[in-house]
C-alpha cells in the first residue's frame, strides 16, 4: 500500500539569513605582517609566512613547493601539488 504525503515537510524549514552567518574578515595590515615576520624565531617560518601572506596560497601548497616551481625571471610560482 502506498502512502502519499499531502504537504511538503521542508516548507516548514526556515533558511537562516546570511547577514547573521557571515562575518566580515579583517586581514592583517602591512604593519602587522611586518611585525609578525620580524619576530619569527627562524628563517624557515618567516619564509613560509611571507609566501602565505602575500600569495594567498594554502599551507599544503606552500609546503609542497620545490625550487622548480618558482620562476624568478617572471616572478611567478606554479602550484602543481599539495601536501595533506
Amino acid at each position: 500500500m502506498s502512502e502519499f504525503v499531502e504537504t511538503n515537510p521542508v516548507m516548514m524549514v526556515q533558511i537562516p539569513s546570511m547577514k547573521k552567518v557571515r562575518k566580515k574578515q579583517k586581514p592583517f595590515t602591512l604593519d602587522e605582517i611586518d611585525l609578525i615576520l620580524d619576530n619569527c624565531p627562524n628563517q624557515h617560518l618567516k619564509n613560509f609566512l611571507g609566501i602565505s601572506f602575500f600569495t594567498g596560497m594554502r599551507s599544503g601548497e606552500v609546503l609542497a613547493l620545490e625550487w622548480e616551481d618558482i620562476d624568478f625571471e617572471t616572478d611567478t610560482i606554479s602550484i602543481s601539488k599539495t601536501i595533506a
